[in-house]
């Protein structure tokens, strides 16, 4: 084929007539090629997922691939239902005509509200959707006409602040689907309850070159400052940067969880986080508890805050079934004596506790990806470092920023590592399984 496309253009046999490479492929070959560099992304439905579209720019999305523009490519499969969503913004004056104008073709709709009024005839929103589709039926004048009514279905979601996961909405479109009896016309989202819908699993909507970190403290230790400063940090380097808490401040002294994810991109998913690369723990009684390894990637970092300076007694103290996971999966165990660094460099005894915190800043610029990938010195670092905690603590004076870099720079500089070798050497120690009581956390 490349042979016989080849012709003779000024006196040059066997040149290309255009200044581009030579290849062989058909012409799904040619829209792949066009389609990975001027595409933001591709939908294919199954019946094409082993086709070249399907295989090919899937491929190129899993290998981090990005368009001309430098922007990620994304790849989504689908399963061949019309499923859409409506965002209601205004509910006074109620936009009823609207809404039927939008859904009117709709088969089933799920309505989803963060309330439970069961002394009502329907929550508030479904009330007034069920009122709008019932004037439009009975030709009320503005509304558009309608030849049937859909199936509505009423859903309360984020009872007791519980997250709404990507695989919630897939349950969602399952209940639509289902018929009678089957199919819940009332329903709960991610609460134990005899209304609940089995939430599916979560599809991957993780960021391509994305970071996240779970971290496991306790309430008054300052981490979830922390937590903001490494946020303001990182979006001033020009990253993506999503952090928040799970608890409030009536949680002091009390275990406490929190997330960060930066990215490349904006950040799509808004919801705890179940896979993470870096799990810091300054509550040393994580391991006694619950299992803050789950959801650790393959080679991931976890941080224990520990007495210890000697790399040998840190490990000899984690419990033999984190030590398995620790080397079957390749996580990398770091330490500190956070705890002895706010002691020395927190300005107030009432700021000791809350340093601890601080110190993990520097933990975490030592060991996470964008010091490297922003190509930043040191120095050029640390200036950066400053700008994010005078933008928390510039007001309490010179002094008090002063101690907060001390701790943040020991932090860097003074955190170490259990080496492989240690770990390797310890197989007779762990046990197989978590021991009982002990229950999953973050995922």
């Amino acid at each position: 084929m490349a042979e016989s496309a080849k012709i003779q253009i000024a006196g040059r046999p066997g040149e290309f007539p255009f200044p581009g490479f030579p290849d062989v492929g058909d012409g799904g070959d040619a829209a792949i090629w066009v389609e990975k560099h001027i595409s933001q992304g591709a939908c294919t439905f199954p019946i094409t997922s082993s086709s070249i579209l399907g295989e090919k720019y899937s491929a190129v999305v899993s290998n981090g691939g990005v368009n001309l523009w430098g922007d990620t490519l994304v790849f989504i499969e689908t399963e061949g239902l019309k499923v859409g969503a409506l965002h209601v913004t205004s509910f006074r004056p109620f936009p009823g005509v609207e809404i039927v104008q939008a859904l009117k073709g709709a088969k089933a709709i799920s309505i989803v509200e963060r309330m439970d009024n069961p002394l009502a005839q329907s929550n508030p929103l479904t009330a007034e959707i069920k009122a709008a589709f019932a004037d439009a039926a009975g030709g009320a004048k503005g509304y558009p006409g309608i030849e049937r009514l859909p199936k509505i279905l009423s859903g309360m979601a984020g009872l007791g602040s519980r997250d709404v996961r990507p695989g919630d909405f897939i349950a969602m479109a399952r209940n639509m689907q289902a018929a009678a009896p089957r199919q819940k016309e009332l329903f709960v989202l991610n609460i134990e309850h005899e209304l609940a819908l089995q939430r599916q699993p979560d599809p991957s909507t993780r960021e391509i070159g994305a970071f996240a970190m779970r971290g496991h403290s306790v309430g008054g230790y300052g981490s979830v400052t922390t937590n903001k400063v490494i946020a303001t940090l990182l979006a001033n380097l020009g990253l993506h940067v999503q952090a928040y808490p799970k608890y409030g401040s009536e949680k002091k002294g009390l275990p406490t969880t929190y997330y960060l994810t930066a990215a490349n991109e904006h950040i799509r998913t808004h919801s705890e986080l179940e896979v993470v690369d870096f799990v810091p723990l300054n509550d040393v009684n994580a391991f006694n508890t619950a299992n803050p390894l789950a959801g650790v990637v393959d080679g991931g970092m976890v941080f224990i805050q520990s007495p210890h300076t000697e790399a040998e007694k840190v490990w000899d103290n984690i419990p033999g079934w984190a030590k398995r996971t620790f080397r079957t999966r390749r996580i990398k165990p770091l330490a500190q004596n956070a705890v002895k660094i706010a002691l020395e460099e927190a300005p107030s005894p009432d700021l000791m506790q809350r340093f601890q915190g601080i110190v993990l800043l520097g933990i975490f610029l030592r060991h996470t990806p964008f010091q490297k990938e922003l190509n930043l010195t040191e120095n050029g670092l640390f200036v950066n470092v400053e700008n994010a905690v005078n933008k928390y603590w510039g007001k309490k004076g010179e002094g008090v920023v002063e101690a907060n870099m001390n701790a943040i720079m020991r932090g860097y500089r003074e955190v170490f590592e259990v080496p492989r070798e240690r770990i390797e050497s310890t197989i007779d120690q762990e046990t197989g399984e978590l021991p009982a009581g002990l229950v999953s956390i973050g995922c």
